[in-house]
């Protein structure tokens, strides 16, 4: 029998006064119940779901990072183990940047700064251990890596870019920008053609920290010729430029990925 008749004949088998009206309460409260239910089916299905595809990353796209992680690490073990001298650390370094493998790179700069404590391309290296933690958006550990450079080589003209980048690494809409660079390759057309505004629009350390950053997105989307270009640009043109030191650096960087790495 339907719930709504049955409840209906009741309240008239009782004769109670306002019958209409406490049959639509009853209703009511009927339906309430019905709507409480369903909230809670939803939410019993919901959760089920979050929880089945949460056990399903673990099971299935977890073992796939560490297997990925491990074989990296396992190559990058096997570069240190035959490396013959700093210049197959540098090389197999700029190889793991080029892939975006920062990580990897950072462990190899390391391992020259162990092993080559004296030797002239070693500062170049401490120096990019921040890089590289920061184009990786680890933005706490490249400031300590600055740091650790401004204490080791206070006198050198990498470490005045090192104050700089600590300042700017505060600044949230650098990370933004750094973000948008390292995570969202397609957003990198957008960042040049705003740096070439501010570059035909302005002058002195503005224009010149534009050409830097045009430069730095050309770098992440592999157009190296393009961005040797704007470096050597700006050491043309701009000789006295506080991040001279650092433009010509990404210049060796870029040369290397291009093949023309380590002349020794």
């Amino acid at each position: 029998m339907n719930l709504d008749i049955l409840i209906k004949t009741i309240l008239i088998l009782l004769n109670q006064d306002g019958k209409m009206d406490s049959y639509e309460h009853i209703k009511i409260l009927n339906n309430n119940k019905v709507n409480v239910m369903r909230k809670k089916r939803r939410y019993i299905i919901v959760m089920a779901t979050c929880i089945l595809c949460f056990f399903g990353i673990i099971y299935f796209i977890v073992p796939k990072i560490l297997f990925y992680t491990q074989m990296y690490d396992n190559r990058i073990n096997v570069a240190i183990k035959n490396a013959t001298d700093i210049h197959d650390l540098l090389e197999e370094a700029i190889h793991c940047i080029e892939k975006r493998q920062y990580y990897s790179a950072i462990k190899l700069y390391q391992k020259v700064v162990q092993d080559y404590p004296y030797h002239k391309k070693t500062e170049g290296a401490q120096h990019a251990i921040g890089s590289c933690y920061e184009w990786a958006g680890n933005y706490k550990k490249a400031k300590e890596a600055y740091n650790i450079f401004m204490k080791k080589y206070p006198d050198s003209k990498l470490a005045e870019i090192c104050r700089q980048h600590v300042v700017e690494l505060d600044n949230p809409i650098y990370r933004k920008v750094n973000d948008a660079m390292v995570d969202k390759p397609e957003q990198l057309d957008k960042i040049i053609k705003k740096c070439q505004k501010i570059v035909n629009n302005s002058s002195g350390q503005k224009k010149t920290d534009a050409m830097l950053k045009m430069g730095e997105c050309y770098f992440l989307k592999k157009e190296y010729l393009m961005a040797i270009e704007i470096y050597q640009e700006i050491i043309s043109n701009y000789p006295d430029y506080s991040r001279i030191r650092e433009v010509e650096q990404m210049i060796g960087v870029c040369q290397g990925l291009l093949g023309n790495y380590g002349k020794r």
